[in-house]
């Protein structure tokens, strides 16, 4: 794992291992984009209970299904923002989640507003993984 990456959460670093392979290697790529930019990568969600995404009002098992994470975005100016969302959506529409709203398929979305404003990183559903019980407390 990319030392640069950094988490929010203490169970995140025991739960960030038992996320999808396939999501594992996009984030260290993701990782190593923001480093090269001085962009901070810090990681505030991985892997959610029912219970969890209920009480965000979660409309998607992606967490649960261990293909999905969520990103801080402060201290990114808007253009990273952007580019970041751009570059990544493009590279890897093969790989990435389909919006429910429009059926575009996009790796990164923003979303939350103010200082719950994120990104979320989230793979298609076919890299669903079933649920292993891997809470942490």
């Amino acid at each position: 794992m990319n030392p640069y990456i950094k988490f929010k959460h203490p169970k995140d670093i025991q739960l960030f291992n038992y996320l999808n392979p396939v999501l594992l290697d996009v984030i260290e790529k993701l990782s190593f984009w923001c480093e090269a930019r001085e962009l901070p990568f810090r990681i505030t969600c991985t892997i959610s209970t029912l219970e969890e995404d209920k009480a965000l009002k979660r409309v998607s098992d992606s967490h649960r299904t261990r293909r999905a994470v969520d990103l801080s975005l402060h201290e990114w100016p808007e253009e990273k923002i952007n580019s970041f969302q751009t570059i990544f959506n493009a590279k890897y529409k093969d790989k990435a989640s389909i919006s429910k709203s429009d059926g575009i398929p996009r790796l990164i979305v923003v979303h939350g507003v103010g200082e719950n404003r994120h990104f979320h990183v989230a793979l298609h559903s076919k890299y669903s993984m079933a649920d292993q019980k891997t809470t942490v407390k």
